[in-house]
This record gives structure tokens, C-alpha cells and sequence, in this order.
């Protein structure tokens, strides 16, 4: 069997963090299930989309013109066929859909919108991206997590796979997440899509998206219908924090900022894994009291071999050498630690996730 390798890719950019909010009553508590498995997160998704109710809305940094995107969409435009109301924004500079695939989704009932377009009135917006990754059904459940749609986020990708994680959530953070993203899609950040395309563009868009959707079924990489409840057997545990950066900036915390609230809060361990670290001088700075206080802290990031992102790596090796002397903890990732069953493991992880005493936060 050829071996697939799986380089690293992070949980979740700091545009959204799901928070297990440890002090809060477990009254008002959360259903969570972490998705490891990326069959098991596309599976997820895909129940998520056909067991929805009211509405649906997505929310993605990247998408790929293939099968997973593809078979997202055949779900997206299935729910508003039911009457569903379904909304997708993408952010503009990585979308890889045609014109032709999103004015058919527009003309079957989905609203898509892209985030920051090009524009020379918004010179700006081709540095400020949206990272999101999160999909959100009837105020009620979501997932959230670093996967893109995208084939090489769920290990269908012949050449390279990425590891990350995802979580399922249901309860009142669900909320949370959809009223991001209604302000999101009210804003000015977001435009709609414009294009003029052939009836016969269109008819093609629909059979990729079938084709898409029976190919996966076939290889039993999903099920439909499986009327699968992902609450099921799961206590309602702690409440979550939905956090995520404001949508204009400066006006509200950025998830870095929330981030080093809650570890400020540790009391014995401190563990993080991811990708890169940049650390701020507030980070840094927390660090060394949280050192002084006797809470341990670990790190565990990529090497040079495992690493995709260059720059961001060179860029916290110049922090890497006084954090250690001053007794953080540092593990370096060269190989992944487990891959999907029949797949190799290749370079290193990028999941990105914190742990508080024991608890696991993100």
C-alpha cells in the first residue's frame, strides 16, 4: 500500500476558540464530544446538515473544489430543498469553487457570501482573513475545529493529509456561535456573489455535486440518514465559551487576549500544543509569573522537519531559548503519533489545544 503522509495543521486559528468554562454552574452545561477521527468529523458534519430543523450556517476559511466540499454542498443545497434555511460564507482569497457551482447553490435557495473580496477601496483586506471553520444547526448543535473542507483535512488525499480535531457541541453556546455568525453576515466584511454563468455551467455544478456525494458513499467513507444522535450517552457537562476575534478590529477581545485570562487561572499545569508560537510580551510575560507561582508549563510545537510554515517557525525560535531557561517544557513534534487505520503516519501535528489543570480547554 502506498503510504500517505500526514503533515501537521492546526485545531483552530485564533479567529474562534471553544472554551470549557470551568467555574461556570453545570446547570447551564454543554454536550461535547471530541472528533479526532476525521471520518468520524465528516460523518459528524454530515448529520449535523440532514438533521437540521430550522437553519444552517457555515462558515469556512478554505474550500476546495473536491469531493468533501462538493459532497458539503449536495448537503447544503439537499437542506434547502426541505425548506431549511441555509447561509455559507467563505472567505474570498481561498475559495476555490466556480462561479458556475455558486450561482447554481444561489438559484437552489443557498446564500453564499465571501469574506473580503478584492477590492481597491479595501487595499487592507488582503491581509486580514477569516479563519473561522464552523458549522452551526437550528441555535442548537455545531462543530467547530480546524478542518477546512477541504479532502486533505479528512485523510482522503493521495499525496498529504493533515491531522487535526474538531468538537461537536450542543447547548446554549450554539447561540453563541450562530450570533457570530449572523453579525458576520450583516456586515461589511461580506459580499455577495456575482457571476454570469450558462444553464448548461449550472447543470454540470449539480452532477459534480451528486457525483461527489455518491463517490464518498461508495467507498463508505459517510452514511446518509443515519438519524445518529452525537448527544447521545454524553452527560451535559460544563458550560462552553464560544470565543472568537471581533469582526472589525479593536472592537472587543481577540481570542489571544480571552486565551491568556484563562490560563492566568492555572494553578498547577499548563500544557499547549501547537502549530507555532509567536508568543506576545502579555503571553510572555504571564509565563514567567505563572513559572514563579510553581505551575508547570509544557509546550509542544513543531521541529523544523514537521513544520509547513517556515516563517512563523524562524520567528519563534527567538523566543524558544529564554522560555526554556527559565524552565518551560518543550516537545518537538517530527512524526505524527497515530493516523487514521491503513494510513502511514508522515510529519509532525498542528493540532492546536490547551490544557488547565487536569482540564482540557480547547
Amino acid at each position: 500500500m502506498k503510504k500517505i503522509p500526514w503533515i501537521p495543521l492546526r485545531l483552530m486559528a485564533l479567529s474562534i476558540f471553544v472554551v470549557l468554562a470551568v467555574f461556570a454552574s453545570p446547570a447551564r452545561g454543554d454536550v461535547y464530544r471530541i472528533l479526532e477521527d476525521p471520518q468520524e468529523a465528516a460523518q459528524a458534519r454530515v448529520d449535523l446538515i440532514q438533521q437540521a430543523k430550522v437553519e444552517v450556517d457555515a462558515l469556512y476559511f478554505l474550500a476546495r473544489n473536491d469531493r468533501i466540499t462538493q459532497t458539503a454542498l449536495s448537503l447544503l443545497r439537499d437542506a434547502s430543498r426541505r425548506g431549511i434555511r441555509v447561509r455559507l460564507i467563505v472567505d474570498a482569497r481561498f475559495n476555490h469553487l466556480p462561479g458556475s457551482m455558486l450561482v447554481y447553490l444561489r438559484d437552489e435557495g443557498v446564500a453564499v457570501r465571501v469574506y473580503h473580496p478584492f477590492s481597491f477601496r479595501h487595499l487592507p483586506w488582503i491581509f486580514r482573513r477569516m479563519h473561522d471553520k464552523v458549522v452551526v444547526a437550528d441555535d442548537k448543535r455545531y462543530v467547530a475545529g480546524g478542518r477546512n473542507l477541504d479532502e486533505a483535512y479528512f485523510g482522503l488525499n493521495p499525496k498529504r493529509n493533515y491531522i487535526d480535531r474538531d468538537v461537536y457541541i450542543e447547548g446554549p453556546s450554539a447561540a453563541d456561535a450562530d450570533l457570530h455568525f449572523d453579525q458576520l453576515w450583516a456586515s461589511r466584511h461580506v459580499a455577495d456573489i456575482h457571476a454570469i454563468v450558462s444553464q448548461s455551467e449550472k447543470d454540470q455544478a449539480a452532477r459534480l455535486l451528486d457525483a461527489a456525494r455518491s463517490s464518498l458513499a461508495a467507498r463508505g467513507f459517510v452514511r446518509f440518514d443515519t438519524g445518529t444522535d452525537w448527544s447521545a450517552g454524553r452527560p451535559r457537562q460544563i458550560p462552553v465559551r464560544f470565543l472568537h476575534d471581533p469582526i472589525d478590529a479593536g472592537k472587543g477581545p481577540r481570542v489571544a487576549e480571552s486565551l491568556t485570562a484563562v490560563f492566568d487561572t492555572a494553578k498547577q499545569s499548563i500544557v499547549i500544543e501547537t502549530p507555532y508560537l509567536i508568543p506576545s510580551r502579555l503571553f510572555i510575560n504571564l509565563i514567567a509569573r505563572k513559572l514563579q507561582e510553581g505551575v508547570s508549563i509544557r509546550i509542544i510545537t513543531n521541529s523544523m522537519k514537521s513544520t509547513d510554515g517556515l516563517l512563523p517557525q524562524v520567528a519563534y525560535l527567538r523566543y524558544r531559548r529564554n522560555l526554556v531557561r527559565w524552565g518551560v517544557s518543550y516537545s518537538r513534534t517530527s512524526t505524527c503519533t497515530s493516523a487514521m487505520p491503513g494510513r502511514s503516519p508522515g510529519a509532525g501535528t498542528r493540532l492546536e489545544t490547551s490544557t488547565i489543570r487536569g482540564r482540557p480547554w480547547g
